[in-house]
């Protein structure tokens, strides 16, 4: 079983305070200075909690005020193995398919036959993956 990619993001926003050195309400008057009006320390730490989730404007907003990247705040670790959706029907992708995906590299894993019903594609095709999907799918192995 995987992690959910709920907990990754409350695991990496707590992480990135951390290193910030910020308290909750530091982090809540930057996001209202970024035009986030409605956050509070409570905001904050529900969503470190995994009790609320973010807008992409409040991600790119919360990467800014913390000082570092959107990447960061949504990568699962390595050691995770594995990233589950809540409610999908998909099983949970492996760590090196999640963190390709946040870094820009969707590479086909994941295709939609029919019927709008996802499917995971352990073996895209070499014509989608490029130099690189080749090394990630060695991996894999």
């Amino acid at each position: 079983m995987g992690v959910s990619y709920a907990e990754v993001l409350a695991r990496n926003v707590r992480a990135a305070r951390s290193r910030a050195g910020l308290e909750l309400e530091p982090v809540a008057a930057h996001m209202r200075a970024l035009g986030q009006s409605a956050w509070r320390r409570q905001t904050v730490s529900a969503v470190e909690r995994g009790k609320r989730r973010l807008t992409a404007v409040e991600a790119y907003a919360l990467a800014i005020a913390l000082r570092t990247t959107v990447m960061n705040l949504m990568s699962p670790k390595p050691d995770d193995q594995s990233v589950e959706l809540p409610g999908s029907t998909l099983p949970a992708l492996p760590v090196v398919i999640a963190s390709s995906i946040v870094a820009g590299e969707n590479l086909g894993w994941v295709t939609w036959p029919a019927d709008d019903k996802a499917a995971f594609n352990e073996r895209p095709d070499s014509d989608v993956l490029g130099t690189w999907g080749h090394d990630v799918r060695g991996r894999l192995r």
